[in-house]
């Protein structure tokens, strides 16, 4: 990274948090299991895609993608879990009825993948809105399947393989 101030990243992590927390909500409420993440991945591509970055399937229903700053340095690699568990939300917690749930029975994201996902989005607007500034690259993987156990290793070493 070039000089970046921490002040325009927290402005720039404040702008997209409307976008952040509408991906939250769409995948809080469109949940998949493990290795069913097929709308899930096909909105993540879509996303990268919007932004100008190609994307590699990776396993099932994972995706990687890359933004290159075209500048050298090193590359960081960001990762999300996209899958959710098979789980019945209730509609209430302590505090009362909840304002947001999973419309699909029998799953949800009690695990808070949707969250995850949502902020990796997130990241990667600031960092494509921040790519002159910066130098190096950054890998995006989205995860499926990883409540199946353990497909992490094998999902970074079929992303390297390219």
């Amino acid at each position: 990274m070039t000089d970046i101030s921490a002040g325009l990243l927290v402005a720039k992590a404040k702008e997209q948090l409307p976008y952040t927390h509408k991906v939250y909500e769409m995948l809080h409420q469109n949940p998949e299991p493990s290795g069913e993440e097929r709308q899930t991945a096909a909105f993540i591509r879509q996303e990268l895609a919007a932004l100008g970055l190609d994307t590699t399937p990776v396993l099932d229903n994972g995706t990687l993608a890359l933004l290159d700053t075209g500048r050298p340095g090193k590359t960081l690699l960001l990762r999300a879990d996209i899958d959710a568990l098979p789980v019945q939300e209730d509609e209430c917690n302590l505090s009362g009825k909840k304002p947001l749930v999973s419309g699909k029975p029998g799953v949800c994201h009690a695990c808070g993948h949707d969250g995850h996902a949502a902020m990796a989005l997130g990241a990667m607007r600031v960092l494509h809105a921040l790519r002159q500034q910066l130098a190096g690259s950054v890998l995006f993987l989205f995860e499926s399947g990883e409540e199946r156990g353990g497909l992490t290793k094998d999902a970074i070493r079929a992303a390297l393989r390219e």
